[in-house]
C-alpha cells in the first residue's frame, strides 16, 4: 500500500496479518499483544535491511483478522481490511 510520510511525501506501507500458530511455536507459548508487535518489528527491520531506500516499509498496520478475499482467494484491493 502507499500511504504518505510526515512531510506528505509518498512512501511504502504495509498491512501485516501474522500467523499466531508460527509465533507460539517459535516462542513456545502463546504470545501477547506486545511480543506480536516486537516479532513483527523484527521482522520490518530485517526486510528493510536487504532492500534498497525507496522500497523500505516505513509505516505498518498489524491486522488482527485476515484480508478479505476473493472465490479465487486472491486479496481483495479494496477490502474492508484495506481502509
Amino acid at each position: 500500500l502507499e500511504g504518505k510520510d510526515r512531510h506528505g511525501d509518498p512512501c511504502v506501507r504495509a498491512k501485516i496479518y501474522p500467523s499466531e500458530a508460527y509465533l507460539a511455536e517459535k516462542l513456545g507459548h502463546t504470545p501477547d499483544p506486545e511480543e506480536i508487535k516486537a516479532a513483527v518489528t523484527d521482522a520490518v527491520n530485517a526486510v528493510n535491511d536487504a532492500v534498497p531506500a525507496y522500497k523500505k516499509i516505513q509505516k505498518f498496520d498489524i491486522l488482527t483478522s485476515p484480508l478479505e478475499r476473493t472465490t479465487t482467494q486472491k486479496i481483495k484491493r479494496y477490502g474492508d481490511n484495506l481502509k
